[in-house]
């Protein structure tokens, strides 16, 4: 059985996973962040995982036409273990660079996360995104 700190460290892996995997495009491993029918509710719609992950791709691919080189980041974690459960919140921003471009930021926002600990190791049952305010983009489905 692994301790609490334990525990807080490997959902703090899964986070950055999460982050790196989003933002090179490794769509597979970034629907293996989640159990089998978790849900991500992005900030323009609601995904169930695996099933969903063909229309979340074409989502993405959406969004990266529009804000390329996309990076994810996330501060002020905090997580709530309980046995095989946990709960997590922390605050959100995205970044885009256009060539020749400085970056700008896309995103600000925070993540409310449901977690549960599986034969892989925690994963997320949920991950739902709120947005600090409007975002200039059209939803792309």
């Amino acid at each position: 059985m692994s301790t609490p700190a334990e525990d807080r460290t490997a959902i703090e892996e899964l986070l950055a996973r999460y982050n790196e995997v989003t933002d090179e495009e490794d769509w597979d491993a970034w629907a293996g962040c989640f159990t089998d029918g978790g849900a991500f509710q992005g900030a323009y719609d609601r995904f169930t995982l695996p099933d969903e992950l063909d229309r979340y791709v074409e989502h993405a691919s959406g969004i990266l036409a529009d804000w390329p080189n996309l990076r994810h980041y996330m501060t002020n974690i905090r997580i709530a273990v309980d046995g095989d459960r946990a709960t997590c919140r922390s605050f959100l921003l995205m970044t885009s660079t256009k060539p020749g471009e400085l970056p700008a930021n896309v995103m600000a926002g925070t993540y409310d996360d449901e977690l549960v600990r599986t034969a892989e190791g925690w994963r997320f049952a949920s991950r739902t995104v709120t947005l600090d305010g409007a975002v200039a983009r059209e939803a792309t489905a």
